[in-house]
């Protein structure tokens, strides 16, 4: 279990940066929501590079730290928590973590706002619509 954090597109002059998440066995890519300029971007370390004052980096750097020891705490919640965390549920959370309400199109919302249906239900709407 782990984090390590990347560019979405490192070849740009700016890219996002995505966090995958490592558990058991299966790995988990999460847009931070933050991008950085490459040239800022350490390749060896994997991360943002440090600049003595320059402060837009050093908030960059202090949000991805926060964010992965927000992403740790879940994965020793899933891995040892009680009641057990299943691994729906772990997504879920995790994606909440870096849920943005001025983003248009965010996946956790359209899912909580479908309806629910039986498969009676929908059967019968469906001949309905074929009709």
């Amino acid at each position: 279990m782990g984090v390590s954090f990347s560019l979405a597109r490192p070849k740009q002059k700016v890219s996002s940066i995505r966090a995958k998440i490592s558990v058991s066995g299966a790995s988990i890519f999460l847009y931070t929501g933050r991008s950085v300029e490459t040239d800022h971007w350490d390749r060896k370390k994997c991360f943002v590079k440090s600049y003595v004052g320059k402060s837009t980096t050093t908030l960059l750097i202090q949000r991805l730290k926060e964010l992965e020891i927000d992403i740790l705490t879940l994965l020793d919640r899933y891995k040892n928590g009680k009641p057990k965390m299943n691994f729906v549920e772990l997504q879920s959370k995790l994606s909440a973590l870096v849920y943005r309400p001025d983003r248009k199109n965010d996946m956790t919302g359209k899912v909580d706002s479908l309806p629910k249906e039986t498969l009676i239900g929908f059967i019968d709407q469906f001949v309905e619509d074929c009709q």
